[in-house]
């Protein structure tokens, strides 16, 4: 079976009497009563556009009214499976006449165990891999919002269309359930993207001419979070749409503790040592992404840029509100250079052998919608001016300084975030 399916349809699933835990505590029902079978439609088209790549294993699991557990099964990446239709997941031998939530799980730790009370599974720390999250296998998890009570003897089949549903076989009765409405994923994390970095030091009273040059090494995410919870069954979709799976329990990664000092394992316990007044070397542990581009202005207000080629990406937790103490940062990396004339004829120079350029993801260069900083499932992308010399220390961005940043929310949702920065 081809994960591709799985995400773009409604879900290819298997026939879950086999896929099961023996252990599952599905009460017997009595045989005066019977019971139902259910068939659950999954899609995460409409709201992540995943593609089969971001997903690597997929757990769908069923739990009472009372968040205690049903039944669950487990689908890995590529794993093959029996199937009755295309885009059917079937639980079998459910009592009726119970309302059951379905809560879907993708790409979760090995360790993640469904089989507990909704409230303790939705509360499970997710841990930030050693190498961070590159082009997936994030953890994806649906909203809970997805509720069935099922009939004796009868196939009930959730979310799908009314065509799917009239051309499905089945033997017996067979009923239709939030049409059009399938079960959806959403991201655990937030996608950072640097799109374009444009140098452009305006005119300035004090001088009658000048030039700048900024050669940028690195882009650089400082302050991610170091968690989330495992999925989000009752928060706020009426402020972001996706709910809140921030893990306010787990501690933010201190800017410094990115960086080996001297190319050792040693991390330094704060991040003052981050500034061009430090002569040592220091080495990139995780979210640190190699730049090469060198920005030449020929004359003060006339920007330059580095094309539309995207310069980097980043995957990360989310990390926002009032609780949130050290806020995500994207920050640029490099050298600056200014070369001018004042006003009185006289040459003016200055150069910075390490500067910051820093901004808060989420919060920096919006204009609207949420801006108190990273959210799931959000796409932020991010062009950046630079208009002066940038900073010393990149924890602390100043958002009146000399960087101007554009930040847009766009199909994730994706949220763009344009900063000028001096």
């Amino acid at each position: 079976m081809k994960l591709r399916n799985l995400l773009f349809g409604t879900m290819i699933a298997c026939a879950f009497v086999a896929c099961s835990n023996d252990d599952d505590p599905t009460p017997e029902p009595t045989p005066e009563v019977g019971t139902g079978t259910l068939i659950a439609g999954l899609d995460s088209k409409a709201l992540t556009k995943a593609n089969s790549s971001e997903i690597t294993s997929l757990i769908v699991a069923l739990y009472r009214a009372d968040g205690s557990f049903v039944q669950s099964a487990t689908l890995a990446d590529n794993q093959p499976t029996e199937i009755e239709a295309d885009n059917d997941v079937k639980f079998t031998g459910l009592p009726v006449d119970v309302e059951y939530t379905i809560v879907a799980f993708a790409n979760m730790p090995t360790t993640f165990n469904a089989a507990q009370s909704l409230s303790t599974v939705v509360a499970t720390p997710i841990q930030l891999p050693s190498g961070a999250y590159s082009t997936g296998g994030y953890p994806m998890s649906s909203q809970g919002i997805d509720k069935v009570t099922l009939k004796a003897n009868t196939t009930t089949f959730y979310g799908y269309t009314q065509a799917e549903f009239d051309a499905a076989t089945t033997e017996g009765t067979k009923e239709l359930v939030a049409a059009n409405s399938p079960v959806k994923l959403y991201r655990n994390v937030a996608k950072v993207n640097l799109n374009k970095v444009t140098l452009n030091v305006p005119t300035n009273e004090k001088f009658t001419s000048g030039k700048a040059e900024v050669t940028l090494d690195a882009a650089i995410i400082l302050n991610a979070a170091n968690t989330s919870l495992a999925a989000d069954v009752k928060g706020a979709y009426s402020t972001n749409n996706w709910g809140s799976v921030q893990n306010l329990t787990g501690n933010a990664f201190d800017a410094g503790t990115w960086f080996k000092k001297d190319g050792t394992t040693a991390f330094a316990v704060k991040p003052d040592y981050i500034t061009s007044e430090s002569a040592v070397t220091y080495t990139e542990a995780n979210y640190i992404a190699t730049l090469t581009n060198t920005l030449n202005q020929a004359a003060l207000g006339t920007g330059v840029n580095t094309g539309n080629d995207q310069l980097a990406s980043f995957y990360v937790f989310e990390n926002h509100g009032e609780a949130s103490t050290s806020k995500t940062i994207l920050t640029l990396r490099g050298t600056y250079k200014f070369d001018a004339i004042t006003t009185n004829g006289a040459p003016y120079a200055e150069a910075r052998t390490e500067a910051y350029w820093p901004l808060q993801v989420g919060i920096t260069g919006l204009t609207d919608g949420v801006k108190d900083g990273v959210h799931r499932n959000v796409q932020y992308d991010i062009t950046i001016t630079i208009t002066g010399n940038g900073n010393l220390d990149p924890t602390t961005p100043d958002v009146e300084s000399n960087m101007f940043v554009k930040t847009e929310v766009v199909e994730w949702g994706h949220i763009s975030q344009d900063v000028p920065i001096e």
